[in-house]
């Protein structure tokens, strides 16, 4: 159901590792962790 949605927000943290904003992140793989709970 919701894996669609969260291999998508995977692959957008996967193109931020480019960057060094580390805090910004980690708050995507927060949100991740949210989606997985609901």
């Amino acid at each position: 159901m919701y894996e669609s949605s969260v291999e998508k927000l995977e692959q957008i943290i996967n193109q931020l590792g480019n960057f060094k904003e580390k805090k910004l992140r980690n708050r995507l793989i927060q949100k991740i962790i949210v989606l997985r709970r609901n």
